[in-house]
């Protein structure tokens, strides 16, 4: 049987837009799936070579000066191309991170379409959170606080952030007795959800929604999670979520 290898990553950026903003900072963890121990395969700062929006450096604290000497992103990229090479020769290697199947992997893989990081398994614990507890608040920070029970430290740290996320994935492996593999598995397709996780109407049953509310979703928001727009599709009899 191939050994599974949990890879968690985290990117800080320089904004949101995935189709212009670059990473200003890369982590990569793995962790011990008996002890749940991490261990840091990379941690750097990034030069990517364009400016970080005002409110993306008053998120992560890192600042334009911070990155003169960096290593470029690209390069930096290539060095965690290199690092999951070298784990696949061990097992088959899952990539994990929070929020990171709609953010963090589509904006390396735009970057460096080369290396194929969208190719990988993968396990998403906001994902996990939304589908098991979506009455809670799902941001890392206040996840790790809620579940871990343990105050959430250097929040967006890219590093930091992925070593809250192997705590919360191996608690909950742990909990329900589940095996990496299955959890990717159960994420490869969207799921109905029965309760709304978001906005005013987070914590009440979808099927207690308003039909205005569902249409309004479908028009205003053009990328949402697949779970919800597989929700909304499903209540409004659409077939997909093109307008």
């Amino acid at each position: 049987m191939t050994d599974t290898l949990p890879v968690i990553i985290d990117t800080e950026t320089t904004g949101i837009d995935l189709d212009h903003d670059s990473v200003v900072q890369l982590a990569a963890v793995m962790y011990d799936q008996a002890t749940g121990n991490p261990v840091t395969l990379l941690s750097m700062l990034c030069n990517p070579g364009t400016e970080i929006s005002q409110g993306a450096s008053d998120v992560h604290g890192i600042t334009q000066e911070e990155l003169h000497w960096a290593t470029p992103t690209a390069w930096a990229l290539q060095h965690l191309k290199m690092a999951l090479d070298a784990l696949e020769q061990q097992g088959d290697v899952i990539l994990v991170g929070h929020n990171s199947d709609r953010f963090d992997i589509p904006l390396i893989h735009r970057i460096l379409p080369s290396a194929g990081f969208n190719t990988y398994l993968t396990v998403d614990t906001y994902t996990m959170a939304m589908r098991e507890w979506p009455e809670k608040e799902h941001k890392l920070g206040l996840l790790y606080e809620w579940y871990v029970g343990k105050p959430a430290v250097k929040a967006h740290d890219a590093a930091a952030d992925c070593w809250m996320v192997a705590e919360i994935l191996h608690k909950y492996l742990t909990e329900k007795g589940m095996t990496l593999m299955e959890l990717s598995r159960q994420q490869e397709e969207p799921r109905l959800m029965e309760v709304w996780p978001w906005g005013k109407y987070k914590g009440q049953r979808v099927d207690d929604l308003p039909q205005s509310f569902l249409n309004w979703c479908r028009t205003n928001y053009h990328e949402v999670h697949p779970d919800i727009e597989a929700t909304i599709c499903d209540k409004l009899g659409c077939d997909t979520w093109t307008k």
